[in-house]
């Protein structure tokens, strides 16, 4: 009995301890603001559904734009994670116009970080045709971009795109190899109202193209 601790005196004696552990960082943490979403794995004779597990790849992941400064992270961040389909909420009129702003601007109601596409968009300085392959930098990562193909519907915007990673491409080509890019659909909700929620009817039909693309992939 003398030998045992009771749980309020075990924290105790491990608080006391810890100032002697330290935690030895050895590479650089980046953090994106994403939603990572896996499908739960349902039962078909209960019809129960368990979480699925923490190491699975995400099945999709739901995401605003990145900033000037994290764009090349983020897309270093899908490449790794394996990612095939991407869900944008921005709005693309908004995208643009915050492109060509700062990266804080300050808005008439409230302050909000300013976000960039991270997909190749736009013309040449020369003509019209357009632009379908753009590198994006970051302090960390630069990946290169395909947009491979671009397809508007009602309040939706289905793009076919490729991201490579720069040093990744690097390495293989010094090496006399080949990267073969990461392919991803992106599908991109532009029925958002500058001010407010979108109706519910659009953002319901949304939900069911993205389910669609869902089960394309499975």
């Amino acid at each position: 009995m003398g030998g045992l601790l009771d749980p309020y005196a075990r924290i105790i004696y491990n608080a006391s301890h810890f100032d002697d552990y330290q935690r030895d960082v050895t590479t650089t943490a980046v953090f994106i603001d994403a939603s990572y979403v896996c499908a739960p794995d349902y039962e078909t004779q209960f019809g129960g559904a368990r979480v699925a597990c923490n190491d699975r790849r995400p099945d999709f992941i739901v995401a605003a734009s990145p900033t000037r400064g994290t764009v090349g992270d983020f897309l270093f961040m899908l490449v790794r994670q394996r990612v095939k389909l991407l869900v944008m909420m921005d709005d693309l009129q908004t995208a643009n116009e915050s492109a060509a702003t700062p990266m804080v601007v300050e808005d008439e109601e409230e302050d909000y970080v300013a976000t960039v596409p991270y997909w190749p968009a736009g013309s040449t300085d020369g003509g019209d045709k357009t632009v379908d392959l753009e590198n994006f930098f970051s302090t960390y990562h630069a990946c290169q971009v395909v947009r491979h193909a671009e397809k508007y519907s009602h309040d939706c915007c289905c793009r076919t795109l490729s991201v490579t990673p720069v040093d990744v491409m690097q390495v293989c080509l010094r090496k006399g190899g080949y990267v073969d890019p990461w392919p991803l659909i992106q599908l991109h909700f532009t029925g958002w109202p500058r001010h407010g929620v979108p109706r519910v009817d659009i953002f319901y039909n949304f939900v069911v193209k993205c389910l669609k693309y869902l089960d394309d992939f499975a």
